[in-house]
């Protein structure tokens, strides 16, 4: 048995009407509206890392739970529905923490793989401290390793070898798997039947070539998640899996939002295809301008320039430049053509006015 995929018809409930004050979910009736996270969200580590460290700030802590809520639902639901706000942030810590590391090991060009063949056992690397934020760990043998080294929540970073490095990522990992994911066939969720199917880059079936390609079975074993807790997991293994031949973005919306609605979702992409589509030229990250650099340069003079002012890092949804772009013609990156969440986030702010003439 070979599993291939998360399964792409598992859906989760956000809660749309969400309010957190206090710490604590006050509405009565929660508006639940189901989604597909497989395919609006691939890295949703990262959303939720970024909302974890929103989160530190105590003014705005509120808001930022009801936002998450809003927008991906609950990590786990419980019956009677009940929202658990110091279990949220312990979980979003122990993610925060593993999201960094697999970011120091992706711009180390380390791969856990073949890591006995890059790096001796001894070897060190420095990650950020497991205790720099308060929680109350439950389940994460990291913060443990780093009390008993000495460490204090007063440290930024904290040096660890590579093999204690990957037995924390993994036991944890594997803590949160077998709880919260299971294995299954894929069906169609209508007729329970194993049609193989065709789907657009956002995830959703073809329609005009639905009837070519669902005239066969095609027998596909699929994990699939309990919870967006074993969701978010799930991707975290993939990440690790695929370390270092992937990186993550923004949805552009991030960068320009929408009447001051950011888009905390994120994309990934293959280091691959990080290349001039005319010469092939690799691109690094002081080639890539934002969005908004990119309107304002074609507002201001009617083409795109690069500049060292206007550098931002890959991680970023932005247009890239090639080094050796002749004047006048448009050499730049074969960048991935999802730029957008989901096929609703292009098209809100398509409604919103994104795209109209900025004369």
């Amino acid at each position: 048995m070979q599993i291939t995929r998360i399964n792409p018809e598992w859906q989760w409930y956000k809660w749309t009407n969400a309010t957190v004050t206090n710490n604590a979910l006050l509405v009565r009736r929660l508006n639940e509206r189901q989604y597909r996270p497989v395919s609006q969200n691939p890295a949703p580590q990262y959303s939720l890392k970024l909302i974890y460290e929103l989160l530190q700030t105590p003014e705005i802590r509120d808001d930022n739970l009801s936002r998450w809520l809003q927008d991906y639902g609950p990590l786990n639901v419980t019956n009677p529905i009940h929202f658990n706000t110091q279990q949220f942030m312990d979980e979003a810590h122990h993610i925060w923490w593993i999201t960094s590391v697999l970011d120091t090991f992706r711009k180390q060009k380390i791969n856990p793989l073949t890591i006995s063949n890059q790096h001796r056992i001894g070897d060190e690397l420095l990650v950020p401290n497991p205790l720099r934020f308060p929680a109350q760990e439950r389940y994460f043998p990291a913060a443990q390793r780093a009390q008993k080294a000495g460490l204090s929540a007063e440290h930024k970073d904290w040096l660890v070898t590579y093999v204690d490095l990957i037995h924390d990522l993994i036991v944890t990992i594997d803590h949160y798997l077998e709880i919260n994911t299971f294995v299954k066939n894929e069906v169609h969720p209508e007729d329970h039947l194993p049609w193989k199917t065709e789907r657009d880059r956002y995830g959703r079936r073809n329609q005009p070539n639905i009837q070519e390609s669902e005239t066969f079975l095609r027998i596909s074993t699929v994990i699939e998640p309990r919870n967006l807790s074993g969701y978010i997991w799930l991707r975290i293994q993939e990440q690790l899996a695929e370390l270092p031949d992937y990186y993550y973005y923004n949805c552009l919306q991030m960068f320009t939002p929408i009447r001051g609605h950011e888009c905390y979702t994120y994309l990934k992409r293959k280091n691959t295809d990080n290349v001039c589509k005319f010469c092939k030229e690799l691109l690094t990250e002081k080639h890539f301008l934002s969005e908004r650099d990119v309107q304002l340069q074609l507002h201001e003079t009617g083409q795109i320039l690069y500049t060292d002012d206007h550098s931002q890092l890959v991680d970023g949804a932005g247009l890239a430049i090639c080094p050796k772009n002749p004047s006048g013609e448009g050499h730049s990156d074969g960048r991935s053509k999802r730029l957008w969440c989901s096929q609703a986030c292009y098209i809100k702010a398509k409604r919103d006015g994104w795209f109209k003439s900025r004369t």
